[in-house]
């Protein structure tokens, strides 16, 4: 993006955001008057300018970048991988009828949103890294518990036990908030541009790779010990699907424990308001300060700079660990804990009569920041438009888990499951641009209104006459207007 565009990274900007934008400079090209020159087709100024500022910028990521941007393409195929194939994995692998399995989803999806708002919580309070140690290191145990487990009762306990806290905190956006903290307003839209398209990228290879391996059984290697593997000889290539996610999730692992870290960008300018590229990079709040100061002291960030290369100099910033938290120094003076004073005030902390006016004032905060929320009309168009979309928003979750089921059932199963659901990936990684670059003159609702008409009748041939060529249509016509809205 260009620095004299700045745009946040909602997701409406991500999606306005085209992945080959031009920086606005062109480039001038001479080329020789000669008869073979002459014959070769004739490049677009604008076209090479916007090639060039793709590479450019994608040169100019930092490195923490393109680690995060690998553990995403990770875990995307982890949580794509499984989730495509869940209902099959349960009905086919462990025979739960069709009610049962979708019971028991239907649980795990509570559980899930509970552990999300959870996950939340635990990226603000403990950082980046230490939340994806921890829901990398139970994701590694439930996953495995799902490839080798053969048990009904070693399937309930991963997805509910362990599942949701691996996998709801991991879908948290985690490492969004990762990339966030890693790019500065001037470039941040085209790293989410690149994320985004990373992430449906390792979604359609999981379900390429679903479709590749689902009708064959496998031979297990001799030397494997029986014992560990429940004396089974063979696996279905549906398993071995969820083996090579589980492998995912310990190639996530091995990258976050030595490479990922709490890191943020620092400004190598040292004053207020720095000038030029950095100060679109870093604009300054209403006080004039930076809007997300770094949390390091004076001689730190003098430090930082002293040690900053030119590189990063003409970029105008750089990475550095942030710091942890330090306790306070243990103090030599006498402890007040026994004094009057202190035991009055503890008295009086510990009171019901100061637990109520907590409580009370609390409540009354609430209050009026609800009743201030209310009187915004923006909040209730939100609201409104949310509660319309519920029903359009619900043809994700048929299309994960109906559509397979549905496809394999009536078509038999050497019909191309995984690789229609694949077509709502590849349009999803590549459309976005495409979609913005065409609708970047109009204004966001009247964008959004055509596609969620798409998107509300894609389904119409496919209820009125079932069939592959009728799901592949649907799919399509889900995907693009799932993508201009």
């Amino acid at each position: 993006a260009s620095a004299n565009s700045v745009r946040s990274p909602t997701s409406s900007a991500l999606l306005r955001e085209p992945l080959l934008k031009s920086s606005g400079s062109k480039v001038t090209l001479r080329i020789a008057s000669s008869s073979s020159q002459s014959k070769l087709p004739k490049i677009d100024d604008e076209e090479r300018a916007a090639a060039n500022s793709f590479v450019q910028q994608l040169r100019q990521l930092p490195n923490e970048v393109y680690v995060v941007l690998l553990v995403d393409f990770l875990n995307s195929y982890r949580s794509f991988g499984f989730r495509a194939v869940q209902y099959q994995y349960l009905t086919n692998e462990f025979g739960l009828s069709d009610l049962e399995a979708g019971s028991l989803l239907g649980m795990q999806a509570w559980l899930l949103v509970v552990f999300g708002i959870l996950g939340a919580m635990l990226v603000d309070a403990f950082g980046v890294r230490a939340t994806a140690l921890s829901a990398l290191s139970v994701s590694v145990v439930s996953r495995g518990l799902l490839a080798f487990g053969r048990s009904r009762e070693t399937m309930t306990f991963a997805l509910l036990g362990l599942s949701p806290f691996g996998e709801a905190v991991l879908s948290t956006g985690i490492y969004t908030v990762a990339l966030k903290k890693l790019t500065t307003r001037a470039n941040r839209a085209f790293a989410f541009g690149i994320q985004y398209g990373v992430f449906n990228l390792s979604g359609a290879l999981a379900d390429v790779a679903a479709d590749m391996l689902r009708p064959h059984d496998f031979k297990l290697p001799d030397w494997l010990p029986r014992s560990v593997l429940g004396g089974y000889t063979h696996m279905s290539g549906l398993r071995v699907h969820v083996l090579v996610t589980w492998f995912a999730v310990l190639a996530a692992l091995a990258v976050v424990v030595p490479l990922l870290f709490d890191s943020m960008v620092v400004p190598t300018e040292e004053t207020d308001r720095p000038e030029g590229r950095a100060a679109a990079a870093f604009p300054t709040s209403s006080s004039g300060g930076y809007s997300s100061p770094p949390p390091f002291t004076p001689a730190e960030l003098a430090s930082l700079r002293d040690r900053a290369t030119a590189e990063e100099r003409t970029r105008g910033f750089l990475i550095a660990r942030a710091p942890k938290a330090k306790p306070p120094l243990p103090s030599l003076a006498p402890s007040p804990i026994f004094g009057r004073a202190n035991v009055e005030a503890l008295e009086k902390a510990t009171s019901p009569k100061s637990w109520l006016a907590a409580a009370s004032a609390s409540l009354l905060r609430a209050a009026e920041n609800i009743r201030d929320l209310c009187a915004l009309r923006e909040f209730w168009r939100a609201l409104w438009l949310s509660i319309c979309l519920i029903l359009l928003s619900k043809q994700w979750g048929d299309m994960d888990q109906l559509l397979p089921a549905f496809l394999e059932r009536h078509f038999g199963v050497n019909s191309p499951i995984f690789t229609i659901h694949s077509i709502n990936m590849w349009v999803c990684m590549v459309g976005p641009s495409v979609a913005a670059s065409l609708t970047a003159h109009l204004d966001d609702f009247r964008v959004m209104l055509p596609g969620m008409w798409l998107m509300a009748f894609s389904p119409v041939w496919l209820a009125y006459d079932p069939g592959i060529p009728a799901s592949i249509t649907w799919v399509f016509l889900l995907s693009v207007g799932e993508v201009i809205w």
